[in-house]
């Protein structure tokens, strides 16, 4: 029988207290704000100095399931990018989901509850200023290798493995940098992402013959709007620059829902190939998108402007400047 999540949300709060460690119940003790009210910690932790936003996963939520895959209604964006770069790696076999789920946790779920305080929650104490803000995730004993391993491979540091020996184990961790000042005003990042994702093209009903990928490129353009674009081709003679069209403009908290949906529309045919971490900056008729760190299809910043005139004929199409792969 596999032990409930309360049973062992019991188990890691009277480790955590047993260490010495001051523990603050997600539903309890942590006050909620604002309509995003379950974006928030399953607990916060303080021993001296160290302030810990904790996440618990029992074993009836093991690292392999697809609920940890799937994009929520409250993700933020670096929260999506994690989620469906695992994913691609998973598929492509670069990393296990044993490992991958793990790595959801600790480079999206836990950083996503840090960016979200005085947002949707607050903390439990009224000055913060003297502590250092630190994450904990708590998980069954038998995860440790594979949790172990994903913090060694996001290149965390750990402070503390507490084993409370009653089967529940935590991981008290931060960057490999110093450790985050806590903050009393609002946290967030103005990070994005863009994304890469192909189409494959099939001809044929009974004996398939595969007629190459379409390419299709996700990408902010302020800090509330996206644009998905499709790939038409090289512009004759020209290095690195693209004509693509625009496919739709939305909301970017609708940019989980839409890939979702094309995912459901398409099935196996539709994947997300990359997503790659950026700002945007405006330019005259278009955006500069700046890439955080080039990824294997996006590989430099991109500068993407308005072709002259296609508005107003009534098809807007993109010219885009950068360096690109593509997968064939």
């Amino acid at each position: 029988m596999i032990e409930s999540k309360a049973d062992f949300y019991k188990k890691a709060q009277e480790s955590l207290t047993y260490h010495g460690y001051q523990y603050f119940d997600g539903d309890q003790d942590i006050q909620t704000k604002g309509r995003q009210h379950a974006s928030k910690p399953d607990y916060i932790a303080i021993k001296g100095k160290d302030l810990v936003i904790g996440e618990i996963k029992s074993p009836a939520e093991p690292p392999t399931s697809a609920s940890w895959r799937q994009i929520q209604k409250n993700d933020s964006d670096a929260f999506k990018a994690v989620r469906l770069d695992v994913s691609c790696r998973e598929k492509h076999g670069e990393i296990s989901r044993e490992v991958g789920g793990h790595e959801i946790v600790i480079t999206g779920q836990i950083p996503d509850y840090y960016h979200k305080i005085g947002i949707t929650y607050d903390l439990p104490v009224t000055d913060c200023k003297d502590y250092q803000i630190v994450f904990g995730y708590t998980a069954p004993v038998t995860e440790v290798v594979h949790i172990e391993y994903a913090l060694n491979y996001c290149r965390k540091k750990i402070l503390e493995k507490i084993d409370g020996g009653n089967g529940a184990v935590t991981f008290i961790f931060t960057e490999l940098e110093p450790v985050i000042s806590c903050v009393t005003e609002q946290s967030f990042s103005d990070s994005s992402s863009a994304y890469y994702c192909i189409l494959r093209n099939y001809k044929g009903y009974f004996k398939k013959k595969f007629l190459g990928n379409t390419h299709l490129y996700f990408f902010p353009v302020t800090g509330d709007q996206y644009i998905y674009l499709g790939m038409l081709g090289q512009l004759e003679g020209e290095h690195n620059r693209y004509l693509l069209d625009l496919i739709s403009e939305f909301d970017a908290d609708l940019l989980g829902s839409l890939i979702q949906g094309e995912i459901e529309e398409f099935g196996e045919r539709f994947e997300v190939m990359e997503s790659v971490a950026c700002k945007v900056d405006p330019l005259s008729g278009g955006w500069r998108i700046k890439i955080d760190k080039k990824g294997q299809y996006i590989r430099s910043d991109i500068k993407i402007r308005l072709e002259a005139g296609s508005r107003d004929r009534g098809k807007p199409q993109y010219i885009l400047k950068g360096e690109l792969s593509f997968n064939q």
